[in-house]
Formats: structure tokens, C-alpha cells, sequence
């Protein structure tokens, strides 16, 4: 009897949670359907599906979500449900730094510094990941004393 309770409850609990999923990617909301993406990119509570993450990140992007540009961007630098491809990738990150999403600096800012998706640019980089580290970013901190970049 015991046991199947706790199958009944399990069922009544994964029911519930793929309902509430469900409902959130059904969502309009930019945050909602880019928390949905996060989890099929992470698997945490779903089946991991780098492809359905970036649908849902996508359609979050189109709704202006700042941070689904950027996890877009860090999706297309890595190949990850897409074809691998650093021109986009830098084009997600702008786009992101547009609406002032600043981990999306210090990935621009990498990319200038090691020519990915654009020619290198030292200047630039050392801007970006400048400014970045400024606002708090520690990615950019990190970056800027292991590559030495120099103005």
C-alpha cells in the first residue's frame, strides 16, 4: 500500500510540474518562456533538449528578453541545438548588450579579444571587458588579469 502511494503521489507531483511547464511556455512573458528554456538547456525537470531551449529562447528574444539574446548568443558560440556559428553568436550578444544585459558585454568583449565571429580587436576588447568589469562583472575581471590585454 505503501508503495503505491508514494507511485501515486510521484504521478500527482510530475502531472502537476509538466502542467505548470506546460502553461509557462505557453506563456507570453519573455521571463516565463526564457525560465522554461533554462530548463530544457539544463534538464531540471525535463528531458534535456538543447533544440527546445533555443526554440523557447527564441521566442522569448522576440519578445525582448534581454537575457534570452544573450543565452542565445552563448547557445550559438558553443553549437549547442544549433549549427555553431560565432558571427551569430556576436550578433546575440549585441543585441543583448543593447538592452544593457551586461554579462553580454564580457562576452562580446571575449569574442573582439580572441577573433571569434569578428576580426580581433584588442581596443575594443579591452573596452568592452573594461567597462564590464567596472559594472561588477567578475567573468571580465577574470578575463582581463588571465589574458593581460592592454590598452
Amino acid at each position: 500500500m505503501h508503495k503505491l502511494l508514494c507511485v501515486i503521489v510521484g504521478l500527482v507531483s510530475f502531472s502537476f510540474a509538466a502542467y505548470a511547464q506546460d502553461e509557462e511556455i505557453n506563456s507570453r512573458e519573455p521571463a516565463a518562456l526564457a525560465a522554461a528554456a533554462d530548463r530544457y538547456a539544463s534538464g531540471d525537470g525535463v528531458v534535456q533538449s538543447d533544440e527546445r531551449a533555443v526554440q523557447l529562447y527564441h521566442q522569448a528574444a522576440e519578445l525582448g528578453d534581454a537575457r534570452a539574446l544573450f543565452r542565445l548568443g552563448e547557445m550559438y558560440g558553443a553549437g549547442r541545438g544549433v549549427i555553431q556559428d560565432d558571427a551569430a553568436a556576436v550578433e546575440y550578444f549585441r543585441a543583448a548588450m543593447a538592452r544593457s544585459y551586461g554579462p553580454a558585454m564580457t562576452s562580446l568583449g571575449i569574442c573582439y579579444a580572441e577573433g571569434k565571429g569578428v576580426p580581433v580587436d584588442s581596443a575594443t576588447a579591452l573596452s568592452l571587458l573594461q567597462g564590464a568589469a567596472a559594472a561588477g562583472d567578475q567573468r571580465a575581471k577574470d578575463y582581463l588579469v588571465r589574458a593581460r590585454l592592454r590598452p
